[in-house]
């Protein structure tokens, strides 16, 4: 019986650290993904819009998961949430279940603001109402 063990254990040895073992190069199987620097992965969803304590998520009804908004807009994610209305949304997905929203139904996120408007100045070039000193 040891001398069954002795040898398979010298077999295993020697297949294991001979040349012709290294010869044969790594076991096939399916090539290993790796990311390029620089890949995003992005993502498209169909789902609503729904405030869910401090965080916006997204109830994707395709795919069906739910994605935590880590780019929030509150003046337009505030009005999608009200209206209940179904949205598509493409993101970049940060991590796990978190995404940046990128485009909602095909129009850039977060949307052109509208711009302030612009303080009156008085003829001094101070602003009007401004606190005197």
């Amino acid at each position: 019986m040891k001398k069954i063990l002795f040898l398979t254990g010298a077999l295993f040895l020697l297949s294991t650290f001979s040349p012709a073992g290294w010869a044969q190069g790594p076991a096939a199987g399916p090539p290993t993904t790796r990311l390029a620097p620089g890949y995003v992965q992005e993502i498209t969803i169909i789902g609503k819009i729904s405030r869910e304590a401090d965080d916006y998520v997204i109830v994707g009804q395709q795919p069906r998961e739910i994605y935590f908004i880590r780019n929030p807009n509150p003046q337009i994610l505030d009005r999608l949430a009200q209206s209940g209305q179904t949205v598509r949304i493409r993101a970049r997905i940060i991590l796990g279940d978190s995404v940046a929203i990128q485009r909602i139904n095909g129009k850039p996120y977060p949307a052109e603001r509208e711009s302030k408007p612009k303080e009156k100045k008085g003829k001094s070039g101070r602003e009007v109402g401004a606190g005197s000193s």
